[in-house]
């Protein structure tokens, strides 16, 4: 059985991974929802798309570096849910972000789960600590 001390951090009860991160930027939420579907927001946190009108709710998407997947729920200037596969994983993960109200300031939370293992939580831990630092560039932090 484990303890509180030998749970495997990120491991669910069902056997997969997850991996959740939070940081509040200088920046108001809608002026941090607005960036993050601009063509560069989302060079930044999904890839690089041909035009962010691509990225559209129940419509699938991939992105130049072979990212893929399916937006699922879009509730603006709030939350979406999406499916999302990097290109060598056999297996679709879903990610949900949210934006939310912080005294004025915007906190962006990522919620990545489905994950098969602890070297895909690791991936995704490296992943979005580099988006986040990448928009603490753009929004101050």
């Amino acid at each position: 059985m484990e303890t509180e001390e030998t749970k495997t951090v990120g491991l669910t009860k069902d056997g997969s991974y997850q991996f959740g991160l939070r940081k509040t930027f200088l920046v108001s939420p809608g002026v941090a929802w607005d960036y993050l579907f601009t063509k560069e927001g989302l060079s930044i946190w999904l890839g690089h798309v041909g035009d962010p009108e691509e990225v559209k709710l129940n419509e699938t998407y991939r992105t130049e570096e072979g990212i893929e997947g399916k937006l699922t729920t879009f509730k603006p200037y709030s939350h979406f849910r999406m499916s999302w596969k990097k290109p060598a994983w056999r297996n679709s993960t879903i990610l949900q972000v949210r934006v939310l109200d912080n005294k004025g300031k915007a906190t962006i939370a990522i919620h990545h789960e489905n994950l098969l293992d602890r070297t895909q939580r690791d991936e995704v831990e490296v992943y979005w600590n580099n988006v986040m630092d990448k928009l603490g560039l753009k929004f101050g932090d």
